[in-house]
């Protein structure tokens, strides 16, 4: 599909750039305007639609793309101006979204998010038809258009009732993975961070990794590679100023967020420091609606940074901000190793039902090899040391494992040299 762009905001150009590209948006043609007041007719100055109407004759592209979120109003009087079709930057990210949409659950949250954009656009073609501006529309005037309103609003209330039976469902799978003794993680941050990346580095999985935003739209949980308890969760990556609704949308996804011992927040540190700061600080506000989970921030793709006095830098900088501290953070490149497995000594360290401890048992006692086989079926040997009389672990694992080993020495008579610390 072709388009021509209209560009307002020069910030984040770049970004919405990449928003075309994964819709497998064409790009033939553009336009820019510094819009400090939007004007309410259009958006743009009237001058510049006259420049577009003109770029649209010459160029004949399918459709015309705006990088900010537009009324209804003004999409119907720019595209009657234009007469193309008419895409705000709500409407691109549901085309992507749209197309990335593989199980149930993503395909359920995608038609729920682009139902509740239509409404109000829904609504403003009523008022035309009120007003004989549309008469047109829908060919039935202002009673199909009522019609077609109330069908959709019943449509949500059923995607609604579906998508509550499928989170009680994965409520129930995530109780099922706690009580078997697994820990579980799940990794969030901006489209394109490396959130996908970091799962499969840790995960050993192939799991869906390009350079394109939204790789991952439905959410996919994979064990850590080796005897670790841990189970990581990918998610939905975000994306800047999406309203309320939509978000609401994806609630089954950022469920999964919540329900979790340990938070992910994965980041592209060799981004501009600005533009870090500014993704953290919108990302945990966007999830802040319910109580978060620890959270490490993962600073990944460290490799493209060449100076590592930047590092430094950027490092004192969200310190001061308050974002960081020294213990939550690790840095990471996913294409030299560099900190993975200090992230998953992190995970051990932070998530909530985690534990590290320090095991003593005593040879001669017939409950040390009980304890041996839980220790290697259901938690991460990280040191052992044994003599003649004691053998010495220490170990990460699910507090539920950890109880266990505490029970299981109460009950020793001949571990009463046993200890955990």
């Amino acid at each position: 599909m072709k388009a021509v762009i209209v560009i307002t905001d020069y910030k984040h150009e770049r970004e919405f750039i990449s928003l075309c590209a994964s819709a497998s948006i064409e790009i033939i043609g553009k336009i820019k305007q510094n819009v400090k007041e939007p004007n309410p007719k259009y958006y743009i100055g009237s001058g510049k639609v006259k420049e577009l109407e003109k770029i649209c004759k010459e160029l004949n592209p399918d459709i015309v793309i705006f990088d900010v979120d537009l009324k209804p109003s003004q999409m119907y009087r720019l595209s009657k101006k234009l007469s193309r079709d008419i895409w705000d930057r709500l409407r691109l990210v549901l085309e992507i979204f749209r197309k990335k949409a593989r199980t149930k659950e993503a395909k359920l949250q995608v038609e729920l998010a682009n139902l509740r954009y239509q409404v109000p656009i829904i609504k403003e073609h009523v008022n035309l038809v009120k007003r004989g501006e549309h008469p047109g529309f829908m060919g039935g005037g202002e009673y199909a258009t009522a019609d077609y309103l109330e069908m959709i609003k019943k449509r949500i209330k059923r995607i609604k009732s579906e998508l509550e039976s499928i989170q009680k469902k994965n409520e129930s799978r995530n109780s099922l993975r706690k009580s078997l003794g697994f820990i579980i993680v799940s990794i969030a941050g901006y489209a394109n961070a490396g959130k996908s990346s970091i799962a499969k580095v840790l995960s050993g999985y192939d799991l869906p990794i390009d350079n394109m935003m939204f790789s991952t739209i439905a959410t996919y949980t994979k064990k850590i590679k080796g005897k670790h308890p841990i189970l990581v969760i990918d998610t939905v990556g975000f994306v800047r100023n999406l309203p309320v609704w939509m978000i609401e949308s994806f609630r089954t996804t950022f469920k999964s967020v919540y329900d979790s011992d340990l938070l992910l927040f994965v980041v592209d540190f060799s981004e501009d420091i600005n533009e870090i700061y500014e993704k953290i600080s919108s990302g945990i506000e966007l999830l802040g609606r319910e109580v978060l989970p620890p959270t490490i921030y993962v600073l990944n793709k460290i490799d493209l940074i060449k100076n590592r006095s930047e590092i430094t830098k950027k490092l004192s900088f969200l310190k001061e901000k308050g974002i960081l501290n020294d213990k939550n953070y690790v840095l990471t490149s996913v294409v030299t190793g560099e900190g993975i497995q200090n992230l998953i000594l992190k995970i051990y360290e932070h998530a909530k039902t985690a534990r590290i401890c320090e095991i003593a048992l005593k040879r001669e006692d017939p409950k040390t090899r009980e304890i041996m086989k839980m220790l290697l079926d259901r938690a991460y040997i990280m040191e052992y040391k044994e003599n003649e009389s004691d053998i010495f672990i220490k170990a990460g694992m699910h507090e539920k494992t950890y109880n266990n080993i505490i029970a299981i020495l109460a009950s020793s008579t001949g571990n009463n040299g046993g200890r955990v610390q």
